[in-house]
């Protein structure tokens, strides 16, 4: 009654303004989020007793306590209840509070940083788990002495990834739907989106390859003192590194190798805010991190020489900050390449030498794909980026422009009102229509 009563007053009082507009955003889509924690909870637990209710039978002795004789107990009821309250808050908020709310940042926000990030950050997670446990048990030194206990995470592994699943697989058909309408912060929010995703999948396959040099550092180099006693040290790092490996490299191969496919195909994507601050993260930490584990090993290289203590075990004791640096200093070195070839790809700003004024406006083209190497004399000759809209209807030609026409096109887009405009290609040439967002 309280929440439906000043539903009700902020329908009836709260103004129409972009102060306003942003406050009910921020309520609708934080409510939102809170009532999909709730639900996924709920979603959660149940599954973990469904599957757990499957798989003790099968590979464990079970021992039933007290009021959990049955899959109907205090817990699954509690679960259930949390599961239809947060499904109802969520469903309430999502799909008919905010419905249509394309444009609003706050709900690429909530679509691309906590539900598809979260899911695909679960989904991740929980496979890594899996995959190491079933590493170790094959390869390593298992923490249990059977496979029932060793595998006894199952039941809530599965529940993480039917949920996380689920929760990254809807939101993503989301994004992908709106997409298709071509809203500015969609499209930038889903370019965050990728770049995030790269970041985590380099991070997870830098970890593996450090513990794998490591490891392998290990295993050449002679032991001494307590590491005789362990030959077999190595397995579970090995577990580990090769968990890291699978995970990490297919993640960031796929999401690395589809932003450098755009960034080929023209300037939008190397200009990219997202773009330049991934770069120039990756190269911050990679150079911090090599030059951390640079000083930690002249530290330990210089204490055992003056100690007289310096011997082949000093390489031993350093192995993981050898691994480190040598994969912070490649990954460095690739992306300063990566740099590189952005800052020489874009076009160097020149002096108007006809007095045609410069470009300061963000242009879309709308246009098919055989005008695609307009598009490219148009950044050249603009010195900014063109995002390009494809036209889906056949008829449409491309025109043929000179080099005249083509600044009379700049001269009439610096000229036309507002920091926006959207040039339409045709055969009959190019129209130029200001436009701002409402």
């Amino acid at each position: 009654a309280v929440w439906g009563f000043h539903w009700y007053v902020e329908k009836q009082e709260v103004p129409r303004n972009e102060a306003g507009d942003f406050i009910r955003r921020l309520y609708v889509y934080g409510t939102s989020l809170y009532g999909l924690v709730i639900l996924l909870l709920g979603l959660g637990v149940i599954l973990r007793h469904l599957s757990g209710q499957a798989y003790d039978p099968i590979f464990a002795t079970q021992v039933l306590l007290p009021g959990q004789r049955s899959l109907w107990n205090g817990a699954t009821q509690n679960a259930l209840a949390l599961f239809l309250v947060g499904g109802l808050f969520w469903w309430w908020h999502w799909h008919r509070v905010s419905r249509g709310d394309v444009d609003s940042v706050l709900r690429q926000v909530y679509l691309h940083l906590f539900a598809i990030l979260g899911g695909a950050v679960t989904v991740i997670a929980t496979l890594s788990i899996v995959l190491f446990r079933l590493l170790q048990w094959a390869l390593g030194e298992a923490d249990s002495a059977g496979a029932a206990d060793q595998f006894r995470f199952l039941p809530s592994a599965v529940a993480a990834l039917i949920s996380g699943g689920a929760l990254w697989g809807y939101h993503w058909a989301v994004v992908r739907q709106e997409s298709a309408t071509g809203v500015v912060e969609s499209l930038a929010a889903r370019q965050v989106y990728r770049y995030l995703l790269a970041a985590l999948g380099l991070g997870t396959l830098a970890a593996g390859l450090v513990i794998l040099l490591g490891v392998v550092i290990g295993v050449i180099v002679p032991q001494s003192g307590q590491e005789l006693l362990r030959a077999e040290w190595w397995r579970n790092p090995v577990a580990s590194a090769v968990t890291l490996l699978l995970v990490g490299a297919p993640l960031w191969g796929f999401y690395w190798s589809g932003v450098q496919r755009d960034a080929g195909a023209g300037l939008l994507e190397r200009s990219a805010l997202s773009r330049r601050i991934f770069i120039y993260l990756v190269l911050g930490i990679a150079v911090l991190a090599a030059l951390g584990n640079l000083s930690a090993l002249l530290f330990m290289f210089l204490r055992d020489l003056l100690e007289g203590q310096l011997s082949g075990q000093l390489v031993q004791d350093t192995k993981w900050s050898i691994g480190a640096l040598l994969i912070a200093g490649a990954v460095s070195v690739y992306y300063g390449l990566v740099l590189r070839e952005d800052r020489q790809a874009l076009p160097a700003p020149e002096e108007p030498s006809t007095g045609t004024p410069p470009v300061r406006k963000a242009v879309i083209a709308l246009a098919t794909e055989a005008d695609r190497p307009l598009l490219r004399r148009m950044e050249a000759q603009f010195g900014i980026p063109v995002r390009f809209w494809q036209r889906l209807d056949p008829d449409a030609e491309a025109p043929t422009l000179t080099d005249e026409e083509l600044r009379a096109t700049q001269e009439r887009i610096a000229q036309a009102p507002g920091d926006r405009v959207l040039l339409t290609i045709d055969a009959s040439g190019v129209r130029v229509v200001p436009y701002r967002e409402v």
